[in-house]
């Protein structure tokens, strides 16, 4: 079966969709909407699917199977349950919401409709992330021991819209760049997140209402230590050094994925790259999600862990306000 696609908000991430759009052996774009006429213009121009003038008029053709949530992620929760009521299958970005309780009402309307809801948490679908989850199930690095994620960047200004600078709308480098560093962690570890201590905090730039700094001490259910950090520096000239990747130690060895794209493995004393298959992590995405439908297995990525995912992000800013270590319920 081919499903109709739906996409509802046309943001800068609309692009990497669009494209594997084209390809999806699976889904075929039908339809796309977003406030900004123009935007709707330029991306059916370019990906095809038709204009339509809200989300409600898209959500009401009979050729829309599946729901693309695209929009700020203070909206998912309203959209999501407009979808599910709709009866349409849903691919939402990550994050899956603001708050734990806000996915609980997603989970519970897609239920209700007997629809099929994904998050769309990228990075355990990107080649190198993957290829790292191999080396580590595979043995030949022994068992985990401590992991450290980082993704330090520029703010990069002219590229940020309202949104992403207001924490009451889903914006903030903890949601944005953090909510992808714990998805990865858990991935690659096999384990979720027991309890967290944290600091949140906006560093750099007083005139926005949300945080450009994050640093997380998480501890795994299966006793692993692991840390995460994200800044976004000024945009100034010699600010920072742009970095971003995550190295895991393990009881014989070491692993490292460097910007998503290398992976490294530790050899006599020395790292060695590792070949990585390249894929589009879209792509990828949307045959695992249509491959899902057409079997009625669960989604690609379990509702449970983007659940999850929430309650460790909400965890990170209750401890940075308290001072407390948080345990995750």
């Amino acid at each position: 079966m081919t499903y109709g696609v739906g996409v509802i908000g046309l943001g800068r991430v609309s692009r990497g969709h669009g494209q594997a759009l084209r390809q999806a052996k699976g889904a075929r774009l039908v339809a796309a909407c977003d406030i900004d006429e123009e935007r709707v213009r330029r991306f059916t121009r370019e990906f095809g699917g038709e204009a339509e003038t809200s989300m409600d008029a898209l959500l009401a053709r009979p050729d829309v199977d599946i729901a693309l949530i695209l929009l700020p992620h203070g909206l998912h929760e309203e959209a999501t349950i407009k979808a599910a009521r709709a009866g349409k299958h849903i691919m939402v970005e990550k994050p899956m919401a603001m708050e734990v309780a806000a996915c609980d009402r997603m989970i519970a309307a897609a239920r209700e409709a007997g629809v099929q809801l994904f998050v769309a948490h990228t990075e355990r679908f990107i080649a190198a992330t993957r290829t790292a989850r191999q080396l580590l199930k595979s043995g030949q690095v022994g068992t985990p021991v401590m992991a450290t994620d980082v993704w330090y960047q520029p703010f990069r200004r002219e590229t940020r819209q309202p949104w992403m600078l207001d924490r009451a709308r889903g914006g903030g480098f903890l949601q944005m760049a953090g909510s992808h560093m714990i998805d990865r962690l858990v991935y690659l570890i096999g384990s979720q997140v027991k309890n967290v201590r944290a600091i949140v905090r906006t560093a750099y730039h007083p005139d926005i209402a949300c945080d450009d700094a994050v640093m997380a001490f998480l501890e795994l259910e299966n006793g692993v230590p692991c840390t995460f950090s994200t800044v976004s520096y000024k945009d100034t000239p010699h600010a920072g050094v742009e970095e971003h990747g995550v190295e895991l130690l393990c009881t014989d060895g070491m692993v490292k994925v460097d910007r998503r794209s290398r992976v490294y493995v530790s050899r006599d004393g020395r790292y060695e790259e590792v070949p990585v298959e390249r894929a589009s992590a879209n792509l990828v995405e949307w045959n695992a999600f249509t491959d899902a439908l057409d079997s009625g297995a669960p989604p690609p990525v379990p509702l449970e862990h983007a659940r999850h995912v929430v309650a460790v992000m909400e965890a990170c800013e209750r401890s940075s306000a308290t001072g407390e270590t948080v345990v995750i319920a």
